[in-house]
């Protein structure tokens, strides 16, 4: 079919299929004249209307250079361009299938073509229309590819980054800048003008000869000039006198002078000192603090922690917002860290907008990929704080890490701000560092490690949480029954064994519901031991927890605990908890001593009873029957 007016040299035909990825729209577009062919396929309409365009310009200047030279027309068709264009063929088969397009395929849809043209300016009119068209079916999100990369590139580049915490570098050696005060440059004193003299030049009577020879014009002019004299005598002592004066004045002025330039010199070593004593007391509370790390002590942890992560480079535009907790008995460090929402990893920078211009660099996004970006960055940012957290703990401090996420938001009804937990790992040192993480993407890494996310967490129902536990032999589902009213036997180890679970099971649901967790029962056996798997949201001490309940009226010895906690590790659980009616065996609490597991016994199980509104007791002697 003709694509350009005047072109009788250009063919085209299109197919469509499906893929995960939507439609894709292929096109074979053939010059007859050149022998060329061509295909294009891409679920992207537009970018191959586009790429069709450029092609059949490039197609329509080769064949005028062609039409152009007298020499070309008798060369005949290079081999090498028809195996660029029919891989794998031979000349004839070429000129065989080229024949074939021009005479008998294109000829056979010739009334095809006009609707296909028209089919290819409507997706041209489609192309610009779509920026602007809200009505769609499904909404898709717009970023840029700068964008897209930057999110995928988020753990690749925390990674890159080296941080380490070097003590001596902590500390401040400084000079001290500040120079001392100047002293006050002292004057001489002004010293007194030549001291006038009868004998002096000026002084003496100048007498001529008349004066000479007559007496009195002589003693006139002797007694006028020692009246100058005496004036000039008397003009000097006045200065002398004002001499002195300004002498005295300016010897008082430099003492004052002296003596404030003394006391600001006594400020300035103070200061110096105090620099110093500063500079001092910050080295020795940066080695008290390399001490007490290295001894393991919890509140020196935390600070380390927390310089830690204040070394790393998040990507700009994600809030920073982290609490640290250590638990000394299992060498855990627990982690809260606030999450960036959607809208803040999906924010353009400036030049990702500009780039939005660029129809090649556009990303169209439904609400799944939007999704999988979003848990890309999730996951990206929570491995890289880990990494570097463990690649950092010079003393080995900690030997897990209890990781939470959470986002916060605004309660439509309430309008208060509420925190939900939207990503979750418990990780031991040892496992995490064996993986490389380099080698999957982020979301991939984080499940194959234990962790949770968002989507995953709303989507894990107690079937899942039940495929969880490994099978083992004479597993069967506990009942699931609801003690509405208190039970006619108001002491626990008299009542059926079934009603014992349900009461148990009721008690621990509403204990997690309160806060947003769920629990859900695994199993109870023969043995009288209810199991069951509980999800408590809470950033900091939750996370997946193992319950093990048994009525017993011996103590609880050594196995059991020893079978709960394989259970806590196969299940990358938080922690454990065993509740008993009765007591348990010392070396049963030695055992758990160094382990995260909770140990209620009878006391606290009435207690907890009483907290929910039950009102029971224990009483082995009315039930002589129980095991």
């Amino acid at each position: 079919m003709p694509l350009q007016q005047g072109n009788e040299f250009i063919r085209a035909r299109q197919y469509t299929s499906q893929s995960e990825e939507g439609t894709v729209f292929t096109v074979e577009l053939v010059h007859t004249g050149l022998h060329a062919h061509k295909v294009f396929s891409s679920v992207d309409h537009p970018k191959i209307v586009h790429e069709i365009r450029d092609q059949i310009d490039a197609w329509d200047e080769q064949w005028r250079k062609r039409q152009n030279s007298t020499s070309v027309q008798e060369e005949p068709l290079q081999l090498s361009e028809l195996d660029s264009l029919w891989q794998g063929e031979t000349e004839k088969e070429v000129n065989l299938k080229s024949e074939s397009l021009e005479e008998e395929a294109w000829k056979a849809r010739e009334d095809q073509e006009k609707d296909i043209e028209e089919e290819a300016e409507i997706q041209l009119e489609a192309e610009v229309q779509e920026e602007t068209d809200t009505q769609e079916p499904e909404a898709l999100t717009v970023v840029s590819q700068q964008r897209v990369d930057a999110i995928q590139n988020i753990l690749p580049q925390l990674l890159a980054q080296e941080i380490s915490v070097e003590w001596e570098r902590m500390k401040p050696f400084e000079d001290f800048t500040e120079l001392p005060p100047a002293r006050p440059s002292g004057t001489l004193p002004t010293e007194y003008p030549k001291e006038p003299d009868f004998r002096d030049y000026e002084f003496r009577p100048k007498l001529n000869l008349i004066d000479k020879t007559i007496t009195p014009l002589k003693s006139k002019k002797r007694d006028k000039a020692y009246r100058n004299f005496q004036i000039a005598y008397k003009k000097w002592r006045e200065i002398c006198e004002m001499i002195d004066k300004e002498n005295i004045e300016r010897k008082e002025r430099y003492a004052q002078e002296e003596q404030e330039w003394e006391k600001a010199v006594e400020a300035w070593k103070i200061r110096k000192d105090a620099f110093f004593n500063k500079q001092e007391q910050e080295h020795a509370q940066i080695d008290q603090l390399r001490e007490a790390y290295y001894n393991k002590e919890s509140t020196a942890i935390l600070k380390y922690c927390r310089m830690i992560m204040e070394k790393i480079a998040f990507p700009a535009g994600f809030p920073i917002d982290f609490k640290f907790e250590y638990s000394r008995h299992d060498h855990c460090l627990m982690l809260e860290l606030a999450m960036p929402s959607i809208e803040a990893v999906l924010m353009q920078k400036e030049e990702e907008q500009l780039a939005l211009e660029v129809s090649d660099a556009k990303v169209h996004l439904n609400d799944g990929q939007v999704i999988t970006l979003y848990n890309t960055a999730l996951c990206g940012i929570s491995l890289g704080i880990l990494h570097a957290l463990f690649q950092s703990d010079q003393a080995d401090a900690f030997q897990l890490i209890r990781f939470n996420g959470w986002l916060a938001s605004i309660e439509e009804e309430s309008g208060n701000e509420i925190k939900e937990s939207v990503i979750s790992l418990h990780t031991p040192k040892a496992e995490f560092m064996e993986v490389k993480l380099s080698d999957e993407d982020p979301e991939t890494l984080f499940k194959q490690l234990g962790g949770v996310t968002h989507t995953q967490l709303q989507a894990l129902k107690p079937e899942e949480m039940a495929e969880a536990e490994p099978e083992k032999e004479n597993e069967r589902e506990a009942p699931q029954k609801e003690i509405i009213e208190q039970h006619e036997s108001d002491n626990l180890v008299a009542m059926p064994w079934e009603d014992f679970a349900a009461l148990i099971t009721e008690v621990f649901e509403h204990e997690f519901n309160v806060a947003g967790g769920e629990v859900t029962l695994i199993k109870s056996d023969s043995k009288r031991i209810l199991k069951a798997v509980a999800f408590d949201p809470d950033p900091i001490r939750g996370g997946k927890i193992v319950i093990y309940a048994q009525r017993k009226r011996k103590k609880v010895s050594l196995p059991v605990l020893q079978t709960l906690f394989e259970h806590v590790t196969e299940m990358k659980a938080t922690k454990g908890i065993l509740i008993t009616t009765a007591e348990y065996e010392e070396d049963a609490r030695a055992y758990v001593r160094d382990k995260p597991i909770s140990l209620l016994n009878g006391k606290h199980l009435l207690s907890l009873l009483d907290k929910h509104g039950h009102a029971y007791r224990i009483d082995f002697q009315e039930a002589k029957s129980v095991e």
